[in-house]
């Protein structure tokens, strides 16, 4: 909208909300917070930046009449309540790590126009920051709503992929039995080859026996009767 990013800006008013409430279960369980602190710090550096750019881009489109009185005044309100949401952050966020958190000062064109327009911007403390605080639970609710379907898809597939490797396994295991009962055939078959072979070398020798003996006998028979002849 016109180079201003308030729906980007919210998104990470949301993502740094729930880091912020995250950390604070990390710390109950006495687990480091490096990186969570790192990620806290770097998201409160661009909503800072963003913030001071959309005012600026804000106040260019006023010069130039872009959008109507009514129009201007919405965005204004939505970037009040942002920078009122990112000072309450930075101020929970500080009592977590310990520190004196001084809100920033550079929406003072916004805070000023808040208090000459009081029919717009004139709404009591507490009512503000209960608003506030439920719209900030609801984006956090439904950042951990995306977090958690997210979460279940990635599940999902990763069921999907060990249903397909149980799969696989289950005809890798059929294989191997076909393997293993072939195997033992051949196996079978090579032992009846075997015992085939050795009663074929013992009658073979047997015979070979009678062999000899019968012509032992026919050379002795031969001499005789040639010795008879003499």
């Amino acid at each position: 909208m016109n180079g201003i990013n308030l729906a980007k800006t919210n998104d990470l008013l949301s993502d740094v909300g729930s880091l912020v409430l995250e950390r604070k279960q990390i710390v109950a369980a006495n687990l480091p917070v490096d990186a969570v602190d790192s990620k806290i710090k770097d998201l409160f550096r661009k909503i800072t930046d963003m913030v001071n750019q959309d005012e600026v881009k804000l106040s260019s489109i006023e010069s130039t009449g872009e959008l109507s009185t009514q129009k201007l005044r919405e965005i204004e309100s939505e970037l009040l309540d942002q920078s009122k949401q990112l000072d309450r952050l930075q101020s929970m966020y500080n009592e977590e790590i310990g520190l004196v958190y001084k809100p920033m000062n550079k929406i003072s064109t916004l805070a000023k126009k808040a208090l000459e327009t009081p029919n717009e911007f004139s709404r009591s403390n507490s009512e503000l920051g209960n608003g506030e605080l439920l719209q900030l639970h609801e984006r956090i609710l439904n950042n951990q709503d995306a977090q958690l379907d997210s979460l279940a898809e990635l599940l999902g597939r990763q069921k999907k992929i060990g249903e397909m490797i149980s799969n696989e396994l289950d005809v890798q295991i059929e294989i191997l039995d076909d393997v293993d009962n072939a195997v033992e055939n051949t196996d079978a078959r090579m032992r009846r080859a075997n015992n085939g072979l050795d009663n074929f070398l013992q009658a073979s020798n047997e015979e070979s026996k009678v062999c000899y003996l019968i012509g032992i006998l026919s050379i002795i028979l031969f001499v005789v009767i040639v010795l008879s002849r003499i």
